[in-house]
């Protein structure tokens, strides 16, 4: 089972929807769960040239602060009380997944579990997809909850078939979750 389950947060609602899900596999499993929430710079594609950054030290810091802010609330919420829980605000001047990654690394995390936001076309093409970057480069094992109208508080589990997958960290996250509804 998963112990050491680590959850992004970006600041949005959809985000924070992987919270529960964290929180019912963290109890199945007697685990603890570390949130990470990644600041990043905006950048100023206008020029048509290179991106430059657009942020001042005085941003960054009120980013950070109001990050840590955020993390240590959701840290506190009335969905994590009983379970052992840290919260990390870091900065990334790159690729966030790579963060995300290190984070998980230090953390020593079993597991990773975070909504994907379901951008398509352009839009993933612009802002890109932290969720489509860790599936590809992430070594832990990942519950990539996906975008839906009603992310429901609870989710049932049923096994009409044999479970399979594309990889064996896959699978095993997989049991896991379908551990987690049978409790």
């Amino acid at each position: 089972m998963f112990k050491r389950i680590l959850v992004p947060l970006d600041g949005s609602f959809r985000a924070e929807q992987a919270v529960p899900m964290a929180a019912r596999i963290a109890r199945g499993s007697g685990g603890s769960i570390h949130l990470v929430r990644v600041v990043n710079p905006l950048y100023d594609y206008s020029m048509g040239w290179a991106p430059g950054v657009m942020i001042t030290e005085q941003i960054m810091d009120a980013e950070m602060t109001e990050a840590d802010e955020y993390v240590k609330k959701m840290a506190t919420s009335p969905l994590l009380r009983g379970i052992e829980t840290s919260s990390e605000v870091t900065f990334a001047l790159g690729p966030v997944a790579q963060r995300i990654i290190e984070a998980a690394e230090a953390y020593k995390a079993d597991l990773i579990v975070l909504c994907s936001h379901g951008r398509t076309g352009l839009t993933r093409w612009a802002l890109g997809s932290i969720a489509h970057a860790l599936v590809h480069h992430s070594t832990f094992p990942l519950l990539v909850l996906r975008q839906n109208k009603d992310m429901p508080s609870h989710v049932r589990v049923a096994m009409v078939r044999p479970l399979s997958a594309f990889t064996t960290l896959a699978e095993r996250a997989l049991r896991s979750a379908a551990n987690v509804n049978a409790r």
